[in-house]
C-alpha cells in the first residue's frame, strides 16, 4: 500500500478527478479480478486467531469488505434481498469458505463496485466541480490508508501547552506530504481535512446502517 504512493502521486498530478478513487474502490476492483488473492490477503489471520475472528474484526472498519459482504448476500438471496439474507450468515460463510466460489465473489465485487460508482461524480479539466487540489486528494488518500492500517478514524490531540495540533494522524500527514513533493499544510488545514474526513465517514456509516 505504502509502496504504491509515488504512483498515486503521479496520477493525482496529471488526472483531474472530482474525487480520487478510494481504497474501497481499489479493493473491489482488485477483488473482482483476483478474488482469492485479495480476499485471502485481507483476511489472513494473526497467530492465535481464526479466519472467522479476523473476518468479524475487519468487517467493522473496512468499507470494501462490508460492501462485498452485502453484495454476496444479495446474490445468494432468491429474491435479491440482502437485508433478509445477511442474518442467515450465508454470505459470511461464503467469504470464509476454504474452497472459495471465485465466480460468486467476483460478481459480488463487480456489483458493489458498480453500485459505488453510481454515487460518485467525476469531472475532468474545467469540469472539476470540487475545486480541490491534488494535495487535497492526496491528504484524503493518506487518511484512508491511516484508517485501514490502524482500524481507527484519524483524530486530533489538543494540547493547551502546544501551539500546534498533534496526534498520530497529524504527524503522519506532516511527514508524508513533503516527502512526496507536496507543500506542508498548516495546522488549520490539517484540522479541516481530518474533521471533514471524519464527518464523511460517519455519514456513510449511518447510511449503510439504514
Amino acid at each position: 500500500m505504502l509502496r504504491s504512493l509515488p504512483e498515486t502521486v503521479a496520477s493525482l498530478r496529471t488526472t483531474r478527478f472530482e474525487t480520487w478513487p478510494s481504497l474501497t474502490e481499489i479493493f473491489l476492483l482488485r477483488t473482482a479480478a483476483k478474488p482469492k488473492r485479495y480476499l485471502r490477503r485481507l483476511l489472513k489471520p494473526d497467530v492465535g486467531k481464526s479466519p472467522a475472528e479476523v473476518f468479524d474484526q475487519v468487517l467493522q472498519h473496512h468499507d470494501g469488505l462490508a460492501q462485498l459482504h452485502y453484495h454476496v448476500a444479495k446474490l445468494l438471496s432468491p429474491t435479491g434481498n440482502a437485508e433478509e439474507e445477511l442474518p442467515k450468515g450465508s454470505a459470511r460463510a461464503a467469504l470464509l469458505a476454504p474452497d472459495l466460489d471465485v465466480v460468486l465473489i467476483s460478481n459480488a465485487a463487480k456489483s458493489a463496485q458498480a453500485n459505488l460508482a453510481r454515487t460518485i461524480r467525476r469531472g475532468k479539466g474545467t469540469d472539476r466541480r470540487s475545486g480541490e487540489s491534488p494535495r487535497d486528494f492526496f491528504v484524503n488518500h493518506l487518511l484512508e490508508i491511516y484508517r485501514d492500517v490502524t482500524g481507527k478514524l484519524p483524530g486530533l490531540t489538543n494540547n493547551p501547552g502546544l501551539r500546534q495540533i498533534q496526534g498520530p494522524a497529524v504527524q503522519f500527514l506532516r511527514l508524508a506530504l513533503p516527502r512526496f513533493g507536496f507543500q506542508a499544510a498548516t495546522g488549520s488545514t490539517l484540522r479541516r481535512r481530518i474533521e471533514d474526513f471524519r464527518r464523511e465517514y460517519k455519514r456513510r456509516a449511518t447510511l449503510k446502517q439504514n
